[in-house]
């Protein structure tokens, strides 16, 4: 059966790091095909000197960072920003051509970056036509097939008690406090037609979650806090309508535009 990882790779990534950060990466496009790439990452202090200093708004290296965006992707402009007593940078990228991206679903890895933990990678490519009506896709890398001999097994051990499965909740709450991830596409003009999960306006919704929203719900606190005996389809179709998290069905999404 087909998994999504993108879920398990962030909670794995969150108990690791042991910090509160935030990612938005949002994706504008022109109707020729060109855009910018608008990048927003926040970190606790403490956070921050695990990844090697608090010194996050480092021109030579966001420089440095364009081309893991893609082919012809330039550095615009950074500033360091505060929020809600997290710290980081706004940065600015520019492409001429969004068939030339290639883009990290994972935007936790973004927080390893100076850890030394090692980040699975998976990308989003697009394709594009020009033209009165313009369209983009957006192609999501595709499910991962178990191997063979690795399907979850059926949990056996005794079921939490009451007591330390509030004990497992409490963990849970503090673990993710404050984490947002979300990464969506912005067009520049109207969206006539596509068949994305999540639009809203000109605004396409790739994945989302805002992991104080998804802890004010009991029921998926219980999942989180279980997390290890969910398989990552069971996990996947309990979340789908947690509040605060979103994660597009599809694999390839098509957007009109003008």
């Amino acid at each position: 059966m087909k998994k999504n990882r993108s879920l398990i790779l962030l909670l794995s990534v969150a108990v690791l790091l042991s910090g509160c950060f935030q990612v938005h990466r949002t994706i504008i496009v022109k109707k020729d095909g060109s855009g910018t790439i608008e990048e927003k990452f926040l970190v606790t202090t403490e956070m921050g000197k695990n990844m090697g200093g608090m010194n996050l708004n480092d021109v030579e290296k966001l420089k440095a960072d364009a081309v893991t965006f893609g082919e012809n992707v330039s550095y615009v402009s950074s500033k360091e920003i505060e929020e809600n007593g997290l710290k980081g940078y706004m940065a600015v990228y520019a492409f001429d051509d969004i068939t030339k991206l290639t883009l990290e679903t994972n935007l936790a890895a973004k927080a390893m970056q100076g850890t030394g933990m090692p980040a699975e990678k998976e990308y989003i490519t697009f394709d594009f036509n020009k033209g009165k009506t313009s369209q983009l896709t957006i192609i999501l890398p595709p499910e991962k097939e178990e191997p063979a001999g690795e399907e979850y097994m059926e949990e056996t051990s005794e079921p939490l008690s009451e007591e330390d499965q509030q004990q497992a909740i409490e963990m849970v709450k503090a673990m993710y406090a404050g984490m947002k991830l979300s990464f969506n596409i912005k067009f520049d003009g109207k969206i006539t037609n596509s068949n994305a999960t999540y639009k809203d306006g000109n605004v396409v919704t790739i994945s989302e979650m805002d992991f104080d929203k998804m802890m004010t719900n009991e029921e998926y606190l219980k999942i989180f806090s279980s997390s290890d005996n969910v398989s990552e389809e069971e996990m996947k179709d309990k979340m789908q309508n947690a509040p605060g998290f979103k994660n597009e069905m599809n694999e390839k999404v098509s957007v009109e535009f003008k």
